[in-house]
């Protein structure tokens, strides 16, 4: 188990690489690294609300690669009152 500073050091980064990654979202809507780098953010922090919406729109860019189909259904399946049946549309795509 990593110890307490190097949680903390992680979610430090994350909280400081969260702000540039939102700007490149911003600057090409259409960089699916970004949005892939983005979300990865926003799950360190615990935001599965905005890391479902990136991972989201990595699917609508990537619609062909499956491991972020699977990434974007686990968020929104982890998001409070989600309906079981939701991540199950992105995953029949498969």
């Amino acid at each position: 188990m990593p110890s307490t500073f190097i949680v903390r050091r992680a979610l430090a980064l994350a909280l400081c690489c969260t702000g540039s990654v939102h700007a490149a979202t911003d600057a090409d809507p259409g960089s699916f690294s970004a949005w892939f780098v983005r979300g990865t953010n926003h799950l360190a922090l615990e935001q599965n609300d905005l890391a479902a919406m990136c991972f989201t729109a990595c699917v609508a860019l990537r619609p062909d690669f499956a491991p972020v189909m699977l990434i974007a259904a686990l968020c929104i399946a982890a998001l409070p009152g989600a309906n079981v049946n939701a991540p199950l549309r992105i995953l029949h795509t498969l």
